[in-house]
């Protein structure tokens, strides 16, 4: 199924798209029998399912631009809801008057509403990646100089993005450094032959900043993208099994596996069904190439193992 919203919508469209798709089945959802919202209809919003739950942060909001005391129609509060909508848009647009997903992030309440509205139905078929990047992907530094990444991890990531035929797109990175220290890792991705993605930031690595802004980072994919499953990688820096354990308490349905820096993380998502044989051979065999100790024979055993 094609997405709701084709990528770079004008704001115009992103309203329109937004108020019909999310805030119209939401306001139904809410409006009593007799089809009028009040104000305490609109605070209770854990009805709210599918497509109609992310307007779950906006509702009220909704009802408060209408103007009205008491009760309104649905179709006034639709009215309002698509110009909060338009306003959050105009602000956000780039300099061309579209809507990039780098724009994304400013939309505020709007943010998990725009990915879901961009985000085409069969992608959330595919497995998702969300993972760190020190110490996950990327060795600590020697002389001021990033080395390239463990071995096996560039092959693991690119089989799970689109080693099943599946679209590229579905690899996010979420790291504790500040915006400054990641202007040189797209390129470093790049190189390196890693799945490009969206990377979040935190303004600081103590552990107890660093935890709550990924959960929070994390907490937004998810989101955006409800249907879909995703495989967490990280280490034991800056909190991550703290993190990942309140995701996956959070978001239970969601969560197919966590590694904590395990490269041969491809033999258990082979037992899990995720990886097909072929595939997880392909990591081990990358990562062996890549200088990882392991030899043919513990391959051979690793698969055999976890068939």
């Amino acid at each position: 199924m094609p997405p709701k919203l084709q990528a770079n919508p004008t704001p115009k469209a992103f309203a329109a798209a937004w108020s019909k798709e999310v805030l119209r089945p939401a306001l139904e959802k809410l409006a009593g029998v007799d089809g009028r919202l009040t104000k305490s209809e609109v605070r209770v919003t854990t009805s709210l399912t599918g497509a109609a739950k992310f307007a779950a942060d906006n509702v009220l909001d909704v009802f408060t631009a209408t103007k009205v005391k008491s009760s309104t129609s649905v179709a006034t509060a639709l009215k309002a809801g698509e110009r909060l909508a338009l306003a959050a848009a105009k602000s956000a647009a780039g300099a061309d008057g579209k809507l990039s997903a780098a724009d994304m992030d400013t939309l505020a309440k709007f943010t998990a509403d725009f990915g879901f509205l961009v985000t085409a139905q069969n992608q959330n078929l595919e497995i998702g990646v969300v993972s760190d990047l020190d110490s996950t992907v990327i060795p600590p530094e020697q002389n001021g100089l990033m080395p390239a990444p463990y071995p096996g991890v560039a092959a693991l990531y690119n089989e799970l993005d689109t080693g099943s035929g599946g679209s590229a797109g579905d690899v996010r990175y979420v790291t504790a450094r500040s915006p400054d220290r990641v202007t040189g890792i797209p390129d470093y991705l790049n190189t390196h032959h890693l799945p490009s993605g969206t990377i979040d930031t935190g303004t600081s690595q103590l552990p107890w900043v660093s935890q709550p802004e990924k959960v929070r980072d994390i907490s937004r994919i998810f989101e955006a993208n409800p249907d879909q499953k995703f495989v967490l990688f990280g280490d034991t820096r800056h909190k991550d099994p703290e993190v990942y354990k309140e995701i996956a308490a959070k978001y239970p349905n969601q969560v197919t596996a966590i590694f904590i820096n395990k490269v041969e993380a491809a033999a258990q998502l082979l037992k899990d069904g995720v990886f097909t044989e072929a595939a997880a051979r392909r990591v081990m065999v990358a990562a062996k190439a890549e200088g990882l100790a392991i030899t043919t024979a513990q391959i051979e055993t690793l698969i055999r193992d976890n068939r």
